[in-house]
């Protein structure tokens, strides 16, 4: 009993000791992280000046990032762009500490500490080659498909999408401005939201028309509306109409175009799928035995692809329609021709419409009369965009800075 007092109080004065170390070294100044401070500007617009313990503070961090030790470095770097924001090595320390980050790995944080040096310093000389870093990381995030994992709160998509908008928000007409746009558009693309991509594309054209990447911008139009339409069990005919209109448009204003001879490929495998559609709406008027719905969409295929199988096909059911009804049911306009006994019956009518119309008339109550013939409704196409597909990986290379 008596001697474990003292070893008690032993430990405890080494303990106490180790602790003491440990806290000396924590509250070190470079080593301390900046409080937060109220009003602390997001915007610097006054000139820089040099500040002389912020220089040996910087000189200090870059030693100790050349030596490879990263968590001394990114603190000191930190100290230095939170604690002297209005000195020439405040600028420097973020873009230096972004390049740290992006080093490690960390390329979110590296991001974000660009995003932090564009928006505090827009006047810096590092303002375009920052952009083009963040352009870099944003398009690694858009070429990697990620996993279950990665993707259960935000795919890599849509963490390049957001980094996208960011950049466009802080220089929505800088050097890179338009090719951000454009990546943009393929991070809608990869996420198959095809009417944000195609709005992406058009701001694009629309904003920066004199910009080298519109001609890919109008391109990539056609191409996203032929994909909803060669979509599996895809049947609308609207978007490919219009994806063939934009590849029609896009060879005529870009003759001497790379993309020209992919852009005819697509115009025939649209016309192929076209037919195919049409006559599919054909089959289903025809076994719904709507055979004059059936028989104007038979001759819309042989009238637009005359070659392919299904206008074959089509002739043999269009013969075959007209043995079975008849011509006089096929023909536009009423269904059926007006006997002697309907146009009496019609001129009837009408004379008693006339009679009642008369001021001095004390006859009957004027009845409702109910025309004997209607306008024939137009058949009702089939189509929607219930089962698009996420868009593959779209045929432009991706423009990099």
């Amino acid at each position: 009993m008596q001697l474990r007092a003292p070893l008690i109080t032993v430990l405890f004065l080494l303990f106490a000791t180790a602790f003491s170390l440990h806290a000396a070294g924590q509250n070190t100044p470079e080593l301390q992280e900046a409080p937060k401070r109220k009003g602390h500007p997001d915007r610097i617009t006054q000139p820089l000046t040099s500040n002389t313990e912020a220089a040996q503070l910087l000189k200090q961090a870059i030693q100790d990032d050349q030596a490879g030790n990263f968590v001394q470095a990114i603190k000191e770097y930190r100290y230095i762009a939170k604690n002297y924001i209005f000195a020439h090595e405040a600028p420097e320390a973020q873009s230096l500490l972004a390049a740290l980050y992006k080093r490690k790995g960390d390329l979110r944080r590296s991001f974000d500490a660009l995003q932090v040096l564009i928006t505090r310093y827009p006047e810096t000389k590092k303002f375009d080659k920052s952009i083009a870093n963040q352009i870099d990381i944003a398009n690694f995030y858009l070429e990697k498909k990620g996993s279950f994992f990665t993707n259960l709160l935000m795919s890599n998509f849509e963490t390049a999408q957001h980094m996208y908008e960011k950049i466009l928000a802080s220089a929505p007409f800088g050097r890179y401005a338009p090719l951000v746009q454009f990546n943009l558009g393929l991070a809608y693309e990869r996420q198959g939201r095809v009417q944000d991509a195609v709005q992406a594309y058009q701001t694009l054209i629309d904003k920066y028309p004199n910009s080298s990447v519109v001609n890919n911008a109008q391109y990539q139009i056609g191409y996203v509306h032929m994909r909803v339409g060669l979509g599996k069990n895809s049947q609308d005919l609207s978007a490919l109409s219009n994806a063939q209109d934009q590849f029609q448009d896009y060879m005529l204003q870009h003759p001497d175009s790379e993309h020209n001879i992919q852009a005819q490929k697509n115009l025939t495998s649209i016309g192929e799928k076209e037919s195919i559609n049409i006559y599919n709406i054909a089959r289903f008027y025809d076994h719904d035995r709507n055979y004059k719905a059936a028989y104007i969409y038979y001759n819309d295929v042989i009238r637009r692809q005359p070659a392919s199988p299904e206008a074959a096909l089509a002739k043999t059911r269009v013969e075959a329609i007209r043995g079975t009804v008849g011509d006089d049911a096929l023909r536009a306009g009423p269904e059926k021709a007006e006997t002697g006994k309907m146009a009496a019956k019609r001129r009837r009518l009408k004379a008693q419409v006339e009679t009642q119309a008369l001021s001095d008339y004390a006859g009957p109550q004027k009845q409702d009369i109910i025309p004997d013939e209607l306008p024939v409704a137009k058949p009702q196409m089939r189509t929607g965009e219930r089962n698009i597909q996420p868009l593959s990986p779209l045929e432009p290379s991706l423009p990099r800075p």
